[in-house]
């Protein structure tokens, strides 16, 4: 309804019968409203074109970031905990969460269970997930979202992204013997 504060005005001099209100730069994103009105002379009248007149709206979309992640490196079963970290950048000073999901071992299409989930708030652009210690050997695979916020577009690093896996080797045991005593028989 433009019937809010006013968030940018300008007041030019006609040149040739034409105007040009000179550049502004959107803080958040959504419709944008124009008004203008001109202030007449000698030889006419002043006119306004009213808000929401045709041609007089910008939209404004969230931020496109991008989602940059970098999961731990895997080992041996027993000695060996497993983490993902997110770097979301891009876009206009993300801020809001990522959520983590763990699947695995050996499911290569993330279609199965979720073996662990964290969600993690951005801190510096930053998230990690915590630590998971595997239960088994195989390849464990990471997905992460960015959930978004006012200003930026939620985004995703799907399963089989690259460095989003960790491979889990069988641990080494180690074998204790102990013999018993010499007995005589009889």
């Amino acid at each position: 309804t433009c019937s809010g504060a006013v968030i940018y005005t300008s007041t030019v001099a006609l040149a040739a019968g034409s105007a040009n209100s000179g550049n502004f730069a959107p803080t958040a994103p959504g419709v944008y409203r124009w008004t203008a009105s001109y202030g007449g002379d000698a030889n006419y009248n002043a006119v306004s074109h009213p808000c929401n007149a045709p041609n007089e709206s910008t939209t404004v979309n969230q931020a496109a970031p991008s989602i940059a992640t970098v999961a731990s490196a895997g080992g041996p079963l027993g000695t060996t905990q497993i983490s993902d970290t997110a770097t979301v950048s891009g876009g206009l000073n993300p801020t809001g969460t990522v959520t983590f999901n763990l699947y695995g071992p050996n499911d290569a299409s993330c279609s199965g269970t979720v073996i662990f989930t964290a969600t993690a708030a951005l801190a510096g652009g930053t998230a990690n997930s915590g630590s998971f210690t595997p239960t088994q050997v195989g390849v464990y695979r990471w997905t992460a979202t960015y959930s978004g916020d006012t200003n930026n577009a939620a985004v995703s690093h799907p399963c089989n992204a690259p460095n989003e896996s960790a491979t889990i080797t069988p641990g080494t045991l180690t074998l204790v013997t102990q013999t018993t005593p010499t007995v005589a028989l009889g």
